[in-house]
């Protein structure tokens, strides 16, 4: 199943797809060798903390930076009922953070590793990789 994240305020785009792939060699096209996007599940994503290289045992972390970042603000705004209930913005019922994972040894297959070993947490709905997207325009 396809899982499209769009970030319109940070610009971001983040594709994650859940992919079983062995003996993949370093040649292994359309995804960074050294970031895996993780999406926590609804009980994670109201926890009011940063998450951190720790929170992510098993796998060589060199950072990790949450994408949603502001979105992520009014949503703990909204779960605390500090905001109006009908900001449009913010549907409380199926918001996810959505962090990404820096790995301090970038490879094609370490970046397969960590989404096998991250797909087991019970804290994690998705981890999946940051696919290349390309867009471009025709001219007319």
């Amino acid at each position: 199943m396809l899982k499209i994240f769009g970030i319109v305020g940070l610009g971001v785009i983040a594709l994650a797809m859940p992919v079983v792939l062995t003996g993949c060699s370093e040649k292994c096209p359309g995804f960074s060798p050294d970031v895996v996007l993780v999406t926590l599940t609804r009980n994670a994503s109201t926890l009011e903390r940063d998450f951190t290289q720790q929170d992510f045992p098993g796998v060589k972390v060199e950072s990790v930076y949450d994408l949603t970042g502001e979105m992520w603000h009014a949503f703990i705004r909204a779960i605390n009922n500090e905001s109006l209930p009908s900001d449009p913005l913010i549907n409380t019922n199926t918001f996810r953070r959505i962090l990404s994972i820096r790995l301090a040894e970038p490879s094609h297959q370490n970046v397969i590793d960590a989404i096998a070993i991250l797909n087991n947490r019970p804290n994690i709905e998705n981890a999946g990789k940051n696919y290349y997207v390309s867009f471009s325009r025709r001219s007319i």
